[in-house]
């Protein structure tokens, strides 16, 4: 099987549109806007900017065969295993954890009137509405 048949490859390109687009965010926000938040509980908005900047880089897809993505993961706590899942089966919620936190970013972009990019499509600032 060549590397583009694998689910490895196929993920990492849903990756890499993903990653591309989050960039557009990314280079809207001002570092004096790192530390705004739109209530005591959230984040700040630079924390969020580092983790939609960070999530892209725990990619260890570009050369995993499906072989490797079949074994398990495993989260444990001193050697006590908390959860085990077959790694195929994390990698689409890692990517949907980058989504949603892109998403909150453009919330707080809107709120600070920073222009959001087209991310799935236009939008409304590239409509010009």
């Amino acid at each position: 099987m060549n590397d583009a048949a694998t689910l490895g490859h196929g993920f990492l390109k849903e990756l890499e549109a993903e990653a591309a687009v989050s960039r557009k965010c990314l280079e809207r926000i001002p570092e004096n806007l790192f530390d705004w938040k739109p209530h005591e509980k959230s984040m700040t908005m630079g924390y969020l900017a580092l983790l939609v900047a960070e999530i892209p880089k725990w990619n260890a897809l570009q050369n995993v065969s499906d072989d490797a993505l079949a074994a398990s993961f495993y989260l444990k706590n001193q050697g006590q295993v908390l959860y085990e899942t077959p790694k195929k089966e994390s990698i689409a919620p890692s990517i949907n954890h980058l989504v949603h936190h892109r998403g909150q970013l453009t919330v707080y972009m809107r709120l600070n009137d920073i222009a959001v990019p087209s991310i799935y499509g236009p939008s409304a600032d590239d409509r010009g509405f």
